[in-house]
């Protein structure tokens, strides 16, 4: 399978999918009945478990529920552009928005060219930069914003484009499976309707963004239409390219942390999810400030992914606790794990990554977020059902990491409606 979506269990269940197959990112596969439940492949065969992740990875279908995002500030530089692109479309595939294929057709409009005619881009699975020179990509530091001021030369351009045995992206948004041969038991075969297979989805993920013309016309060396092995990359024909880029946090998700959703949480998602803002926060303890730099909690929320809170060490256990004006309303919830600040080097990898945190309401009512530390976004989940938002507690409970390094936190989200 080459075109792929991330989808919520429950929306699985709702939907009855018993003919499909699923993965997780720990590569087991997974089928759906509805009169067997959750089937995991084991072995020779199917086996039962009801122990299923919360999102699987599978083919794309309507499944995802896909809200209309804000329009975005123009970023400064290209390297900006590539960074923040890269990094919303990423965020966007793994929170179910759009499928694999009109995600790496967005993403070719994401590589830039500067005045020696070598091409530039983000891999969206690291987050790391990559330099197309000589007809190969290799890991590189990001380039310097005065890099690209100068047209690129469209002679050296072309001798840096992809050759035939060189992908067109340095890496690829997902790997490409395919589903265990074996097929389900008879009775976990549930019946079909015929649905449509649609795109709407991604177009609507894709709107409201900058397109790679525009960027052209302002001078920035931003390359459209490579040509390589187009065996590694699909793009859906019927889908518009253009770079994804948000500078504000997105008002919109679909994966809720449980399996379970009621159908008041249904009703709920309809309406428009606007960010909470907290008017106190604290930790249970932070680092102190050095060389200039703050780990104080209030980083979480100040819309920047180059601070962070940071705890010493494992960080397990430690927690932060959030204030709301009024009685607000909580429906999704979202963290950045991890510092992702590059400057003067990759904090990413030189400290640990939250694994595993606990979400805990007024209502009493609790909720596990497992983040993907692979991922330098924004990770949102829609709750199960709304919450008491007037005070709000998030608690660590597993790392990973460096053995010596701290745990960090960038940034978190409580969406909702004010009280």
């Amino acid at each position: 399978m080459d075109d792929l979506r991330w989808s919520a269990t429950s929306q699985v269940e709702r939907t009855v999918l018993g003919g499909d197959r699923f993965r997780d990112l720990d590569g087991r596969h997974w089928a759906y009945a509805a009169t067997d439940g959750w089937l995991r492949h084991s072995g020779p065969g199917w086996q039962p478990d009801p122990d299923v992740p919360r999102m699987l990875e599978g083919p794309t279908g309507p499944l995802a529920e896909v809200a209309q995002r804000p329009t975005p500030a123009t970023p400064a530089t290209i390297s900006e552009l590539i960074d923040r692109g890269v990094t919303d479309l990423a965020r966007a595939y793994r929170a179910g928005e759009l499928s694999s294929a009109p995600a790496e057709a967005a993403l070719l409009a994401l590589v830039a060219a500067d005045g020696e005619g070598r091409l530039w881009t983000v891999g969206p699975r690291t987050g790391s930069w990559f330099m197309l020179a000589g007809g190969a990509w290799s890991a590189a530091p990001r380039p310097a914003d005065d890099l690209f001021t100068d047209a690129p030369d469209p002679t050296r351009v072309a001798g840096s484009l992809p050759s035939a045995d060189t992908p067109l992206l340095p890496e690829r948004i997902t790997a490409p499976w395919d589903p265990p041969a074996t097929p389900t038991p008879a009775s976990s075969v549930a019946a079909m309707p015929e649905r449509e297979r649609t795109s709407g989805g991604a177009r609507r993920a894709l709107g409201l963004m900058l397109t790679a013309a525009g960027l052209l016309s302002s001078g920035f060396g931003l390359v459209n239409g490579l040509t390589g092995n187009n065996s590694e990359v699909t793009a859906a024909p019927t889908t518009t390219i253009v770079p994804l880029v948000t500078t504000t946090r997105p008002a919109t998700t679909t994966t809720p942390p449980t399996t379970a959703e009621s159908t008041t949480t249904v009703a709920r998602a309809e309406q428009s999810e606007t960010p909470l803002v907290p008017i106190q926060i604290k930790a249970s303890s932070s680092l102190p400030s050095a060389a200039g730099n703050s780990y104080e909690p209030a980083n979480v929320i100040d819309g920047r992914d180059d601070t962070a809170w940071c705890v010493a060490d494992d960080g397990t256990g430690e927690s932060l606790t959030i204030e709301l004006t009024g009685v607000p309303v909580v429906t999704s919830v979202g963290i950045l794990p991890g510092y992702a600040k590059t400057e003067g080097g990759d904090r990413w990898t030189e400290n640990r990554r939250p694994t595993f945190v606990t979400w805990s309401f007024s209502s009493e009512a609790q909720y596990d977020q497992t983040p993907d530390t692979d991922v330098r976004s924004l990770q949102l989940w829609r709750l199960p059902s709304p919450e008491d938002g007037s005070k709000v507690h998030l608690t660590i409970g597993g790392t990973t990491g460096v053995a010596d390094g701290d745990t960090c936190i960038s940034e978190i989200a409580l969406l909702g409606h004010p009280g």
